[in-house]
């Protein structure tokens, strides 16, 4: 009886330890995944405030259509 309470006390301090290690772990990914979702969105941020010259060039044709 006393070697079963060992062995299971002793299983679940392992398991204890391996539910702080994995929860460490998720935390990790968690940042590493905010970091990276940030990063996407100022990319996306910087592209959208960059001329786009193919709009420019819509806008002239429809201009010079407009004249004609």
């Amino acid at each position: 009886m006393l070697l079963k309470f060992r062995i299971d006390r002793s299983l679940s301090d392992q398991y204890s330890l391996n539910a702080t290690e994995l929860s460490s772990q998720l935390s990790n990914l968690a940042d590493v995944l905010y970091i990276l979702l940030t990063i996407r969105y100022l990319y996306f941020l910087l592209q959208s405030l960059k001329p786009n010259p193919q709009a420019a060039f819509a806008k002239i044709v429809v201009r010079d259509g407009a004249r004609e």
